[in-house]
This record gives C-alpha cells, sequence and structure tokens, in this order.
C-alpha cells in the first residue's frame, strides 16, 4: 500500500473504524503536504465529507481509493 510502512499509529488509526479524521491525521498518513491534501480535496480527487463546514475523512473510504487510484494507474 503504498510503501506506507505499518506502524502502531497506522495500526490505531485502523482500528478507529469508521471515525472521521482530520485532514492533518490523512496527510501524514498519506504523507503528503497539508496544501496537497487540500488540493484534492478542492478538484475531488480524494473521498471527504464536510461536517459543519469543517473537512473530515473515514479511513475505510481513503484505503479504498488509494487501491482504486493504483489500480487505475498500473
Amino acid at each position: 500500500m503504498l510503501g506506507i510502512r505499518e506502524n502502531k499509529e497506522i495500526r490505531e488509526l485502523r482500528e478507529l473504524g469508521e471515525r472521521l479524521l482530520r485532514a492533518e491525521d490523512i496527510a501524514e498518513y498519506l504523507q503528503v503536504s497539508i496544501k496537497t491534501l487540500r488540493n484534492w480535496c478542492y478538484r475531488e480527487k480524494i473521498p471527504y465529507v464536510k461536517v459543519n463546514g469543517c473537512v473530515r475523512f473515514k479511513l475505510k473510504e481513503i484505503e479504498t481509493w488509494i487501491n482504486t487510484t493504483n489500480n487505475a494507474t498500473a
């Protein structure tokens, strides 16, 4: 999965299940800048939801997006 190391923090994120995560958490998980992540949201390239105007992410949807994106470019 994009060469992301399976570490304690990532295992903890997976255990969160459907909990909504902040942009900072997902940017760290994907190893991209916040600016890049916000750009992807603006261009609707990554799945996200808005809760009271705040952008949030579901880890399962992000992992599905990663796998779909990898398969489309392979």
